[in-house]
């Protein structure tokens, strides 16, 4: 009689358990979100030594951009992953040191440097309310690009050099660590500032105006998220 007063009592204490996961629809799918969809981002590429303290004496960064296809898993509706793959174009303008042949003279001249990649980032965040609808979310993370294409272009009376390949001043790998925010509502556009910030060294050749040179980017992008 004992036995079956207490094994209908946790029937019916599970039952309600259950009943109130149900209600507030916090079961173990419920926990997880997956989305997806169109990013595209405009801002400045940067190649640097973004750890100096010292002023380039070059021109402005160059610009760069960046399209592909962003995917989420959320957690929670706080913590997430954020992979994406995106194809890249930036350009600046790179002082770059030569010796003209047959002398001991040492000029520079302003290479004209663009390179298309292909970029894996992942992002690792956390969402906060903000206000009414308004969601934001701060990240970290890493990226790896692939330059599949890329000149560096001479002015006049400059010799001609290679971006890529055997006899290239560029490496074509390039690792960062990612930084950035999002801005998110109920509209499913979702605003964010991503700034990747290189870690490995990129010249080749000591012809560059610091002995090392990273690939950093900051970026204005917004992803259209498909539920």
């Amino acid at each position: 009689m004992i036995m079956k007063r207490i094994l209908s009592t946790a029937a019916a204490t599970a039952v309600c358990l259950a009943t109130a996961v149900a209600d507030d629809g916090s079961t173990e799918s419920s926990n997880f979100r997956f989305m997806w969809g169109p990013k595209a981002g405009i801002g400045f590429f940067v190649p640097e030594k973004w750890s100096t303290t010292r002023n380039p004496d070059h021109h402005l960064p160059g610009l760069g951009c960046a399209a592909g296809i962003d995917t989420r898993f959320e957690w929670r509706s706080r913590w997430y992953v954020e992979p994406a793959l995106m194809v890249s174009y930036g350009g600046s303008s790179m002082p770059v040191y030569y010796s003209r042949e047959g002398t001991d003279e040492i000029y520079r001249g302003d290479y004209d440097m663009s390179r298309g990649a292909v970029e894996i980032p992942v992002h690792l965040g956390y969402k906060f309310h903000v206000l009414g609808d308004y969601y934001m979310s701060v990240f970290t993370g890493g990226m790896v690009s692939y330059g599949f294409a890329g000149s560096l272009d001479a002015p006049a009376g400059c010799p001609r050099m290679s971006l890529y390949g055997e006899d290239g001043v560029w490496n074509r790998v390039s690792y960062a660590v990612a930084l950035g925010f999002t801005v998110e509502s109920a509209s499913p556009v979702v605003f964010s500032l991503d700034f990747y910030a290189g870690m490995n060294q990129m010249a080749r050749r000591n012809i560059f105006r610091t002995a090392r040179v990273n690939e950093c980017e900051m970026r204005v992008s917004f992803m259209y998220r498909i539920r």
